[in-house]
Order: C-alpha cells, then structure tokens, then sequence
C-alpha cells in the first residue's frame, strides 16, 4: 500500500514537473525573443511579397538598408511559425554572398542599414478613421564586430504590413531580380512599377517628373532640377539596368506643358507575356486558317459531288 502510494507520488512529481518546463519553455519562445532567435540563411523561397505601403514607406532607403529589409522580410515570409518578435541573427558572409559584394565590406554596411532601418519611421494612414500611424521599421538591434554578425527585430505595428495581405493591396517580386541590382535608383524604380503590375497584360504607369523624382529620393537635390540631366543620369540609367537584368520591356513617353516635360508615362510588360500574346496570336491565325480550310475543302467536295451526279446523268 505504502509502495504503491509512493510511486503515484512520484509519478505526480514528474508529470507535474515535466509539463511545468514546457510551458515554460512555450512561454519563453513567445515572451523572450532571443529564446525564438533564427538565424538567417538563404531561403528556398523565390518571391518576395510587400504591401504597397510598406513599399511607398521605404522608397528613400539606402541600398544597403534596402538588401538589410529585404532579407528580414524573407525571414518572416519564410519561416512563418517564427514570430514576427523572434530577433533574426545576419552574418556579414552570408549578406555578402547573397548580394554578391566584397566580404570585407559587408560588415560596415550591415551596420549602416541596421542603423538607418532603427531610424527609418513608416507613416501608414487610415482614411475610415482620418488617423496617421507612425512607428520604427526595427525595435531592436546589436551588433558583433568579432562574430561579424548583427541582430534584428521587427517592431510588432510591422505585422499587417508583413503578414496580412488582401487582393490589390500587396506586390510579390522575384528575390532574382532584387538580388541584381546595384542601384538604388533602380530599385525604387522598379518597385514603383511594381505596384502597377496586376492583372492587365499591358501596363501602364503615369506620373509627374515631381512626384517621380520625390519617390527616387533625388525632389531635393539642385543637380537634377534639368529634366535632361535627370533623364541622363537617374531615369534612363536606371531603365537600362531593370531591362538588361529582368525580363521586363519599358516604352517612355514623355508629355510636354510648353517647352518643359511635365508627366512621364511608363508602358511596360514582361518579355514572356508578350510570348505568349504572340503565340496565342499565332494559334488564333492556325485555327482560323484550318477553318477557313475546312470551308474551302467542304466547298470543293460538295462541287466535286454535284459535278459527279450530273456526269452520272448525262451518261
């Protein structure tokens, strides 16, 4: 009696002790970030997928703070049991790797983005309520010069913004074609035509010289307040690079208000699209010339037929 009274004490003990730990391990993964940290490695996963404010928040990022978001946001899209809290570990030879730049620099520039994504605010509006909302891309950062690593977090207001996606209002980007680029300009660029590539086969995109400059961070600078200096040096520099490292064809038409251009329309598709518009068009083409084949061949048997009863009757 004694004995057995003893073993179902001891087994409560255990029970009770074992499941203890791991609720407190549970607790500790979603409570303590660092308990859920993961360390970055290049993921399987071939798209990346922004909400179209999120991207307007971050057109004036840096190239270096830009890889930096880039690489966090894949974090969380990848790994999606992984809490948006969890502090993601990013070592300078796997960035540079990844974005194919010199390992020495890495470091340095992993701790440029670090900081300019720690001071980097987004600005989200919500017109049904008339509020403005306003918090920090990252909520915590440190840094390991002898490991060659940094470590990151997402503020928690980021989680709508990064998880929560409805028709319209996000933009999914091959990871290929961000990893390409090497300008900044480039990149804003083809982001902003980004979130005009949905459904329609033929894309257009107008905007004024102003508010185009504004967005690829260069409004402010006097050296390409000249239109022609801008288009030289910014836009057509920046059109080359996506059309030579994307499969995406741009036309550029430019519209005048008196001698100055005033609006920029963007016509652009991807090269693969307008494969297929030429191969359905092709396969219209065959289908109608078998019709009209068919027609032709009907036409001569039923004139070949006729001629034949009245041969038959002549005879």
């Amino acid at each position: 009696m004694v004995k057995t009274t003893i073993k179902k004490v001891i087994r409560f003990l255990w029970y009770t002790e074992n499941n203890f730990f791991k609720k407190y391990e549970q607790f500790m993964s979603v409570a303590n970030p660092i308990a859920n940290r993961k360390t970055w490695t290049k993921p399987n996963k071939k798209n990346v997928t922004q909400h179209n404010e999120l991207i307007e928040a971050t057109y004036k990022m840096t190239l270096p703070a830009k890889r930096l978001f880039l690489i966090l946001l894949l974090n969380v899209q990848t790994h999606k049991k992984v809490s948006i809290n969890a502090i993601c570990r990013i070592h300078a030879k796997d960035f540079a790797a990844t974005f194919k730049i010199d390992e020495k620099n890495a470091y340095g520039d992993l701790i440029k983005a670090n900081t300019e994504l720690l001071t980097t605010l987004i600005t989200v509006a919500h017109p049904s309520t008339n509020t403005i909302e306003r918090f920090q891309v990252l909520s915590h950062v440190s840094e390991n010069a002898g490991a060659g690593y940094v470590d990151c977090r997402f503020h928690n207001l980021m989680q709508p913004l990064i998880r929560c996606f409805n028709a319209g209002n996000f933009t999914t980007i091959k990871l290929a074609e961000y990893i390409k680029f090497k300008r900044t300009y480039t990149i804003r660029l083809f982001e902003l035509l980004m979130t005009k590539d949905h459904v329609k086969m033929h894309r257009k995109l107008k905007i004024t010289v102003e508010e185009l400059k504004e967005i690829l961070g260069c409004g402010s600078q006097k050296t390409y307040a000249d239109f022609h200096t801008f288009n030289r040096v910014v836009l057509r520099p920046s059109i080359k690079e996506i059309q030579e490292k994307t499969d995406l064809k741009i036309e550029l038409i430019l519209h005048r208000r008196g001698r100055l251009i005033h609006e920029i329309e963007f016509s652009f598709e991807r090269s693969d699209q307008l494969d297929w518009v030429k191969q359905a068009a092709n396969i219209k083409t065959k289908k109608q010339l078998t019709s009209q084949r068919k027609k032709i061949d009907k036409a001569i048997s039923k004139i070949g037929g006729e001629n034949g009863k009245k041969r038959k009757t002549i005879n």
